[in-house]
């Protein structure tokens, strides 16, 4: 997102031009306050810290993540914009009551959030809390943001990254990359003219990333819309696929997230002699979730999910092994799932 601009030598009327890209599409301030509350290394941090504050705002930066003081830092250093993500928003939501009533918001203009998948249970309990200030993203290190949408419109359509934001066109493929239509699931593209990259040493990388010159993909699964807003269902390599039909863990990883005793979940598919792969799911439960919760859980699953898509095998976990900036990777996830005993 980044590099090419920021790079040693390079000329600052790049940064000039991506300064008026960022403040037309993205609404990167020339003025106020805003607040840095994740690693520098990220290029999102970098780019809603970084910008805003050679375009004349303040950035106000905190060490680490503490929901507390965070919420403590917007209200008392009156914060204007700042970005954040799903994990963050969970770990707000659970504050003390008490602790949640004193913040007041009034100086919050944007909120960013992107990097992860953010369920719409969490996102609509932060839109109630803080107002539509929520603003929502697609993107990725390697070719910048693809898609935004405001807070009105996410309400219009729960669950949407949004539309594509100039130049790009946002394309859903099939295994033989042919564009589907509407509603219909598969790869997700991005067509940008001029813009592509590779990745460093893994040409078979680079090259499973293109469709074709200038149409690549980050790894997505997902869908358009008929007014061409995108949902995303999960990445293409970590889809389950039980008995012949996919399972998206993303959609699975939603419905646990919902229920009160689940403080994070992941899924991942296990190898099943029967059915190819079983979906099975890793959970950070609530210190007041009793010794046997699965029970509650199944149930909980059934209720919204079709029954091959419900977790077949739960572990618990006491911390999700999730990065600063709220992904977590596969093998990390594996690792985890080997490490702890049955549920």
């Amino acid at each position: 997102m980044l590099n090419g601009l920021f790079a040693s030598g390079a000329p600052f009327r790049r940064v000039d031009a991506l300064l008026g890209y960022a403040v037309r599409t993205l609404g990167v301030p020339a003025d106020g306050r805003v607040l840095l509350v994740g690693p520098w290394y990220h290029s999102a941090q970098l780019f809603f810290a970084l910008l805003p504050l050679l375009n004349g705002a303040a950035l106000v930066i905190r060490p680490r993540f503490d929901a507390e003081a965070v919420l403590s830092a917007l209200e008392d250093e009156r914060i204007t914009e700042c970005h954040l993500v799903p994990t963050q928003f969970v770990r707000l939501l659970r504050l003390d009551p008490a602790v949640r009533a004193r913040f007041t918001g009034g100086s919050l203009r944007r909120v960013w959030h992107g990097g992860a998948a953010c369920s719409p249970e969490v996102k609509r309990a932060m839109l109630d809390w803080w107002g539509p200030v929520l603003v929502e993203y697609y993107a990725a290190t390697e070719g910048g943001v693809v898609t935004l949408i405001e807070a009105h419109e996410w309400l219009a359509r729960p669950g949407s990254v949004g539309r594509a934001v100039a130049p790009n066109r946002v394309l859903v493929v099939d295994e033989h990359g042919t564009e589907l239509g509407p509603r219909r699931t598969g790869r997700v593209f991005v067509q940008r003219p001029g813009r592509s990259f590779t990745y460093h040493r893994a040409a078979d990388k680079t090259r499973d990333a293109h469709l074709r010159p200038g149409v690549f993909t980050y790894g997505e699964l997902g869908y358009l819309d008929e007014d061409g807003y995108l949902f995303l269902t999960g990445r293409a390599q970590q889809v389950v696929i039980t008995g012949g039909v996919n399972v998206y863990p993303a959609e699975v990883e939603t419905v646990l997230l919902a229920h009160p005793l689940v403080r994070d979940a992941a899924v991942l598919g296990l190898a099943d002699a029967e059915f190819g792969e079983r979906v099975a799911a890793v959970v950070e439960l609530e210190p007041d979730a009793g010794g046997d919760p699965w029970p509650l859980l199944d149930a909980h699953c059934r209720r919204s999910l079709a029954g091959f898509k419900v977790p077949r095998q739960y572990r618990a976990v006491p911390q999700m092994p999730r990065d600063e900036t709220g992904k977590i990777r596969a093998e990390s996830l594996r690792r985890l799932w080997e490490s702890h005993a049955d549920n």
